[in-house]
């Protein structure tokens, strides 16, 4: 016997652009930490992080 799936939760593309925007920060603070400049590479992998938090709060919350 199956169980009907849960209903899906409504598609957010605000969530879909966080990600997008972590993961470019994410990019960007990789070259940064390749061209040897740590404080930029600092600063662009916190904000990937603040973007990506951001981004499962925003997924997990019901609005």
């Amino acid at each position: 016997m199956t169980l009907p799936l849960p209903p899906r939760k409504p598609f957010k593309p605000w969530v879909l652009a966080l990600m997008i925007a972590g993961a470019g920060c994410a990019f960007v603070a990789a070259w940064f930490s390749f061209q040897q400049n740590t404080v930029w590479a600092t600063r662009f992998g916190i904000g990937a992080l603040v973007l990506y938090v951001a981004a499962i709060v925003a997924r997990r919350s019901g609005h």
